[in-house]
């Protein structure tokens, strides 16, 4: 009984002419406006069945590249998009707590890994957060320089994972390094 006035409800509306109301536009899930950026290796000096992945994660402070993506205390490396003019790489990490932008440094005329400062808080001293762009062919730079290089210890390799490290004064010790490497804006929502 129910079904058969359901159906004369709808005959008699199409009769009457009735329309749907208009359905609003759908929007694309990223576009080239959005705020957040998925940063991504875009390099053919490492191997993606060892890394399985090219997505940069963020863990320990620091960059990664690797497996490392599988270990609880690793997350996607999203940041936001570059903002006024002093074009800072800000991070938001679901680890820290309390929650709280974080940016990321370099140290100039040193190697040392890529760093993130505490939430809610500063750098340390003589680091730079400041002057990061992405270069005519897509690479990340600092000061229009890439510098960027993956580095592996130990401890990594078990992990077939590399560490960011910023390329400031020559070979580190007790870590084999990869570079330049090109990191590249990619889809904040990609998984992959």
């Amino acid at each position: 009984m129910f079904s058969s006035s359901l159906f004369a409800g709808v005959v008699s509306l199409m009769a009457f002419g009735a329309t749907a109301a208009p359905t609003a536009g759908l929007q694309a899930r990223q576009s080239t406006t959005d705020n957040y950026i998925g940063l991504n290796l875009n390099s053919t000096d490492l191997d993606i069945d060892y890394l399985q992945t090219f997505r940069v994660s963020y863990a320990n402070s620091s960059a990664y590249i690797g497996q490392i993506k599988y270990q609880s205390y690793a997350e996607p490396l999203v940041i936001g998009n570059f903002s006024g003019d002093d074009n800072a790489v800000s991070f938001l990490s679901i680890h820290a707590s309390p929650t709280g932008s974080q940016q990321m440094y370099i140290t100039p005329g040193e190697t040392q890994p890529v760093g993130f400062s505490v939430p809610h808080g500063g750098a340390p001293q003589g680091v730079s957060t400041s002057g990061f762009s992405f270069g005519p062919e897509g690479a990340l730079l600092h000061n229009g320089v890439n510098n960027f290089y993956a580095c592996q210890n130990a401890e990594q390799a078990e992990l077939n994972s590399y560490q960011i490290w910023w390329w400031g004064a020559g070979q580190p010790g007790a870590v084999s390094c990869t570079g330049p490497i090109k990191i590249v804006a990619g889809d904040a929502c990609a998984r992959y």
